[in-house]
């Protein structure tokens, strides 16, 4: 075996980088002009390639299906209002294709404060479009109603009218504010009730109809309602009594 020439530990510490063809070009180029006049440190830059090779052939066991759950249960958990965040963010990223196919520019609403009316109809585009489903999925306000208050700072009213099934609910961002959102059916439409504490700034305070949709506002023991929907303005009304 040759012994290393007297200028092999200027290069010593690029042998592992030149392997992974790691460094940069210059760096690179003067590692390249040395290994061809060295054939100890080429040697060593392919036995370092060799056992690379090898450790990659390797199997890669499969970690025990209990590995993540434990590794969950380790971490601290987030606030509250943190994870309700986390919740919203993800179904956000979900419908960021919606918003898209939807044309989210021609939701705003003239006379109304821009950035909590478009969301409002934003967040119940992306429902319609298939991108917030609902996290809590059922026809019982009795299930719905705590999920919402162990996320929330508030209990907001989850009604059960005739004609307008509960499909469930989820939480939702609007101007800034984590919401609550429950979902309803009329035939085939969809109904959203967003909800928050009272007072809103920014959320309509009378009824509107942009664009074939009604908002339907009311504000009731401390909550700040909005129904929205493109079923006819009379039969969002009658929601609306009920509450």
């Amino acid at each position: 075996m040759h012994a290393p020439a007297p200028d092999c530990e200027a290069f010593a510490d690029l042998l592992d980088a030149q392997a992974d063809g790691a460094l940069p070009p210059s760096a690179a180029q003067a590692v390249a002009a040395h290994l061809a006049a060295c054939p100890h440190c080429a040697a060593e830059v392919a036995a370092i390639g060799a056992l690379r090779a090898e450790l990659a052939a390797l199997p890669r066991p499969e970690p025990p299906p209990a590995l993540a759950h434990r590794i969950r249960a380790a971490l601290p958990a987030p606030p509250p209002r943190l994870a309700a965040r986390r919740e919203v963010f993800g179904l956000l990223a979900a419908g960021v294709a919606g918003l898209a196919i939807g044309g989210a520019g021609g939701w705003l609403l003239r006379g109304e404060p821009p950035v909590a009316g478009h969301d409002l109809l934003a967040a119940h585009r992306r429902g319609l479009l298939g991108g917030a489903p609902a996290q809590v999925a059922s026809s019982d306000s009795h299930s719905v109603r705590p999920w919402l208050a162990e996320r929330l700072p508030l209990s907001p009213n989850v009604p059960l009218p005739p004609g307008f099934p509960l499909q469930g609910a989820r939480l939702d961002l609007v101007d800034g504010r984590v919401v609550a959102a429950v979902l309803y059916r009329r035939r085939a439409h969809l109904l959203t009730l967003f909800a928050t504490a009272a007072p809103a700034p920014g959320w309509p305070t009378e009824v509107k109809t942009r664009q074939g949709f009604t908002l339907w506002p009311w504000i009731a023991e401390g909550v700040h309602y909005v129904a929205i929907s493109d079923i006819p303005p009379s039969e969002l009304a009658e929601f609306a009594a009920a509450n």
